[in-house]
């Protein structure tokens, strides 16, 4: 049974003494119910994140799989008189796992790390202090971390640590549609299954001012990401764009690359220079062209018609009167054949 007055008594303590100060107080034979304090409560206290200067190293581990969290002090340690802890460098520490005295100290443990973590017990006196957390999760990512050793009454920080949680995102979709009418392709780019939120360019594409940012969802069962990002860009037939999508943390790339040649209504209008060159030609065809039959018709109307311009006949004199009769009626019957 824990004493409350001692509890009280040990917070007070340490704000008044410091860190350095506390331990040695904590450690000395006059300290009441200290047994007490360790044994059961969670006002036990803990390192503060501010007195550690040991470089951080980042550990980037898979987002459901196991994450080592190495640390090798490369001196012997005696656990039957070290306590030993892994907590968060916050400004509210979370224990994630406390070996005290040869023992488990369990119910130091956050709740958020219960039954997630566990040190090698019997590599503690070689000074291997590593901590293996069985499923890295989402709520793990970006925290920082350090192994507090306690012994003599004195407590180091050891071991600094950047959990990075990382997952792979898949190979993007592309899909093409026609926007029928405006002379614009729609380009979606979709990927999924992967952590923290990506990052997602173009490229080969000349993009619109109007295009929508990306829209991103969070799979409520396993905190993935997908994200779709869409563009509607200028119509360029056979012109090749490439989506890419970038993990931050793992700085890993996806990417897919299409060649729009969508078949639809106004899908690829022909190039206006060659309609302005074909109604040119028209037009002077026709502005030529027609005076020019007017002009033939009218030849060949005057050749059948016959009579001179004076209105009056020319006969041969050579030939007899019936002769140029019969002579008239022949090439009136052949104009009326043409």
């Amino acid at each position: 049974m824990s004493n409350p007055k001692a509890v009280r008594q040990s917070v007070t303590k340490r704000d008044a003494l410091g860190l350095q100060g506390f331990f040695e107080w904590w450690s000395s034979p006059a300290v009441p119910h200290k047994d007490d304090m360790i044994g059961s409560s969670r006002s036990v206290p803990l390192a503060e994140p501010q007195t550690s200067t040991v470089p951080v190293d980042e550990v980037i581990v898979t987002l459901g799989q196991p994450a080592l969290l190495s640390c090798h002090l490369g001196k012997l340690l005696d656990p039957k008189t070290t306590r030993i802890y892994w907590q968060t460098r916050n400004v509210e520490p979370k224990v994630l796992h406390a070996h005290n005295k040869g023992s488990e100290e369990l119910d130091m443990q956050d709740d958020r790390y219960r039954n997630r973590t566990s040190i090698y017990g019997d590599l503690i006196h070689q000074g291997n202090l590593s901590l293996l957390i069985s499923e890295a999760k989402a709520e793990d990512d970006n925290t920082e971390l350090d192994v507090i050793v306690q012994e003599n009454g004195l407590a180091h920080p050891y071991c600094s640590k950047r959990l990075r949680v990382t997952a792979r995102f898949q190979k993007p979709e592309v899909n093409v549609s026609c926007l029928g009418g405006v002379g614009q392709l729609k380009i979606v780019c979709t990927s999924h299954g992967g952590f923290p939120e990506p990052k997602v360019n173009w490229t080969g594409l000349h993009r619109q001012d109007n295009n929508p940012p990306p829209m991103v969802t969070v799979n409520p069962n396993d905190s993935t990401y997908t994200i779709r990002s869409t563009l509607y860009v200028n119509l360029t037939k056979d012109q090749s764009a490439t989506c890419y999508v970038t993990n931050p943390t793992s700085q890993e790339t996806v990417n897919t690359s299409i060649t729009p040649r969508v078949s639809c209504p106004d899908m690829y209008p022909p190039d206006h220079t060659t309609i302005v060159i074909i109604c040119t030609a028209v037009l002077v065809i026709a502005i030529i062209g027609c005076p020019l039959v007017i002009l033939l018709y009218k030849r060949e109307w005057l050749t059948c018609s016959g009579p001179n311009q004076s209105g009056r006949e020319v006969q041969d004199p050579a030939l007899h009167p019936d002769e140029t009769t019969g002579l008239h009626e022949m090439e009136n019957h052949a104009c009326c054949d043409t």
